[in-house]
């Protein structure tokens, strides 16, 4: 049962961090910190209080103000001052407290300084500066909810320093072009303006620099509207140079999965010079994915409301079908012996982070028997639309596995509410019968 309340409060602390501002998330941060003592010495007899979190984005500085008593008080600042976009953050363990703590990798380095000063209990007041750039750096926390809570809070920050396309640059005085977007454009590499299933197009954005000057730096920022992490592109892609009444090309290599539907996905394709954005547009990308054609059964009568639904057999003679879950493209084993249907933890998160699930659709905790026959607690949600094949259930039942590697299994919880069905396992088909 630990485990599930481990695993519920690092979910709503995504929840509760989805969606705000970098302001938000500061104040967040700091109050957590230091309402749970959290700093390298947050051991024995030191303690901790004053915290002060400054942002200013990408650069995140941290300064920790706290005591410890050794042959009098002694007081000591410490102060982290570290690069959101050129860092990676994580937690030691995900159920054990035991040396729970946030660890923080940067490749340029983390600027750590401590300054110790004595009280003038000893006649003087003296300073001790000790400056240090390790690529690692660690914060010792009293819980893996905690320390999972801050991880929380540097993935948002990142997040945001990433979606806001925040980069420090040195101004350049001839650096002062007047810009503009001539065409945002797919270029498919057949020509077919389609991109088909495993294949890879490409985003083309023409830029006319209108006088003398040279342009410098100009990026390009890609985000697909519904994130279904069906297709592989640079978010961040820049151009170094534009001369003076020059057209400059930025060019986005962008893949589909092969597991894309017959569809039309959105892309919000942002161009930004010296701070601000100059166009912001929306590109549509027609996909196609002749592995998910739907097929439409005939009968006497003529066409019938039957739906056959191509499977994809996998090497364990599993099969795989695809749905939307709340809008999010994803395949699943078919698996008429499982109860209900499941979702790994790391699945879940996803979702959480990105607006697939919310709070509100946690109904609690369940318990589930695993192949090695252990009895395991996972959480229960309501998932409120999944779609196969054009067809729509609402409102279906499905348990979160307590694991990152649990397979995502389409059970009972679902597939009882399609009607009768027929499988058809040597052509991989499963026929809805309405």
């Amino acid at each position: 049962m630990n485990r599930f309340f481990l695993l519920f409060l690092s979910l709503v602390s995504i929840i509760s961090t989805y969606g705000q501002t970098s302001y938000d998330i500061v104040h967040e941060l700091q109050n957590t910190l230091l309402t749970y003592n959290v700093w390298p010495y947050s051991r024995g007899s030191y303690k901790l209080y004053n915290v002060t979190v400054d942002y200013k984005a990408p650069v995140i500085t941290m300064v920790f103000s706290g005591e410890y008593k050794e042959n009098g008080i002694h007081r000591l600042t410490h102060t982290v001052i570290v690069d959101v976009l050129k860092s990676t953050f994580s937690d030691n363990s995900y159920f054990s407290s035991y040396n729970a703590r946030l660890e923080i990798f940067s490749q340029s380095g983390i600027e750590v300084r401590d300054t110790q000063a004595d009280y003038p209990v000893y006649g003087r007041n003296s300073e001790k500066n000790e400056t240090k750039l390790p690529q690692t750096y660690y914060l010792p926390c009293s819980s893996n909810a905690i320390s999972s809570r801050l991880v929380n809070a540097f993935k948002n920050l990142q997040a945001l320093a990433k979606e806001d396309n925040i980069k420090r640059t040195t101004p350049n005085i001839l650096d002062d072009a007047e810009l503009a977007v001539q065409k945002i454009s797919f270029i498919a590499p057949d020509n077919s303006g389609k991109l088909k299933a495993n294949q890879t197009g490409c985003i083309k954005v023409e830029i006319k620099n209108t006088n003398s000057n040279n342009a410098l730096e100009i990026a390009c920022i890609v985000n697909e509207k519904n994130k279904s992490e069906l297709f592989s592109y640079d978010q961040y892609t820049t151009l170094d140079k534009i001369s003076g009444y020059e057209t400059g090309i930025i060019n986005i290599p962008i893949k589909a999965s092969e597991s894309v539907d017959n569809s039309t996905y959105q892309f919000d394709v942002k161009i930004s010079y010296k701070g601000r954005t100059i166009k912001n547009e929306t590109l549509s990308i027609t996909t196609d994915n002749p592995k998910k054609q739907r097929t439409i059964v005939s009968g006497a009568g003529g066409t019938s409301r039957n739906k056959t639904v191509r499977m994809r057999k996998m090497s364990s003679n599993t099969y795989l079908v695809s749905c939307k879950v709340n809008g999010l493209p994803l395949d699943f084993i078919f698996d008429t012996g499982a109860s209900s249907v499941t979702l790994s933890r790391k699945q879940a998160q996803f979702m959480l982070r990105n607006g697939y699930l919310s709070k509100s659709d946690i109904v609690g905790a369940s318990t589930y028997q695993t192949a090695s026959g252990d009895i395991s607690t996972g959480m229960v949600i309501r998932l409120k639309k999944i779609e196969i094949s054009g067809l729509v259930l609402n409102n279906v039942e499905a348990t979160i596995i307590n694991s990152d590697s649990a397979p995502l299994l389409l059970g009972q919880s679902a597939l009882s509410r399609l009607g009768k069905i027929q499988i058809d396992y040597r052509n991989s088909t499963l026929t809805i019968i309405r």
